[in-house]
């Protein structure tokens, strides 16, 4: 959990990218933009006067700043919970290379098979959830039990996987729905008319084609709808990508002062994670210099195969499953030989599983640029 000095310390970070750094430039410039702030609304000059005074913290803790996180590759496990269920329902992988100035982002299908001695459950999504209900179980706050569950995945998916995740962070669809209104929405163009009722989930999602800015709820009815697609889930994270683009395209394009306050603080109040404040920096700072058309989304895909509960899984092939992760999340340089996949054999089974765990998967590996997001055609 963020400590208030944390706080400060993000918020003074977010300014910061506005500028070429933390030096004394980057302060004088917002402080002019403080001088024009205070003769605006009386919101807007409660809200520079924070600045100024995050701004004035940072400063003050120059030697500890400079200290953070130095890899020139970062990875993260990005996870966003599901509210009524309480499953992984959406995980990414997602690379930051500062040096080459380049974010590899690898979507897993939640419904991932996968086989665990004593667990009936065949789903990836399991991981996190069973991990939660343990943990309560064991007497943790669902705050601790939260943070428990992120662990537990990231560490089945660095162990299977054979890739290094330093970090996670996992979002609900609360706080989905409070950053993108933070944001003061994102436009997106939706690729059709969408409708679609569960009581049972409390769900309800009923939007218009066309090009539109979709606010925290309408956000949350884009990303999660998959019944009408006829690549189900797949399709559904075509719809992910479409929209983590365009929100990344509005955070680059129109970051400015009151949006910076606004987004740190729902992400704060809205986020789990492993990182401090602080770690942030250096992160923060990479990703808002990385271009669009260098930042690239895949799905690493499945064959579907219903397993012996009839339950619908997605069986990875191991040799597709090798070079897709060997091209984006192993560092430059990274061979296919320095990837340990699946030492435990946790992604098969005997029969035909087995037979599509080793046969080749009928899908490219070439992914799509944010900049090229008109490129995906969700069906």
């Amino acid at each position: 959990m963020f400590k208030k000095t944390g706080i400060k310390l993000l918020c003074a970070l977010l300014f910061c990218t506005l500028s070429v750094g933390l030096g004394a430039a980057a302060v004088q410039t917002v402080r002019s933009t403080w001088e024009t702030i205070q003769k605006s609304n009386a919101r807007i000059i409660d809200t520079g006067r924070q600045a100024i005074e995050l701004i004035q913290d940072a400063e003050d803790a120059g030697a500890e700043i400079a200290g953070t996180i130095t890899a020139k590759q970062v990875t993260f496990l990005l996870t966003g919970i599901d509210d009524a269920l309480g499953g992984s329902d959406v995980m990414m992988l997602a690379s930051l290379d500062t040096e080459a100035g380049s974010v590899r982002v690898v979507q897993i299908p939640r419904d991932t098979y996968i086989n665990r001695p004593g667990s009936q459950n065949h789903k990836l999504n399991s991981v996190y959830a069973v991990a939660v209900t343990k943990a309560k179980l064991q007497g943790q706050t669902a705050e601790e039990a939260a943070h428990t569950g992120n662990r537990a995945l990231r560490a089945f998916l660095q162990t299977n996987l054979g890739v290094k995740i330093d970090h996670y962070v996992s979002v609900s669809t609360a706080g989905l729905r409070a950053i993108v209104d933070a944001v003061g929405g994102v436009k997106v163009n939706v690729p059709m008319d969408i409708d679609y009722d569960d009581n049972s989930q409390n769900l309800h999602i009923h939007l218009k084609a066309g090009e539109q800015v979709l606010d925290g709820a309408k956000a949350e009815q884009f990303v999660r709808f998959r019944s009408g697609y006829r690549t189900a889930d797949y399709g559904r994270m075509d719809a992910q990508k479409i929209f983590l683009s365009a929100f990344f395209h509005k955070i680059k394009s129109e970051f400015t002062l009151p949006t910076v306050l606004n987004l740190a603080k729902s992400c704060l109040s809205h986020t789990k994670s492993d990182l401090t404040a602080v770690d942030l920096i250096p992160l923060i700072r990479g990703a808002m210099q990385t271009k669009e058309e260098n930042v690239k989304m895949i799905t690493l895909k499945g064959q579907a195969i219903k397993d012996e509960n009839g339950v619908l899984c997605e069986v990875l092939s191991r040799s597709y499953a090798i070079d897709l992760l060997t091209d984006y999340l192993l560092p430059r340089g990274g061979s296919s030989s320095d990837l340990k996949f699946d030492p435990h054999g946790v992604f098969t089974a005997p029969g035909e599983i087995d037979r599509i765990y080793r046969s080749d998967a009928p899908f490219g590996k070439e992914g799509v640029s944010m900049d090229r997001r008109d490129q995906i055609h969700i069906r």
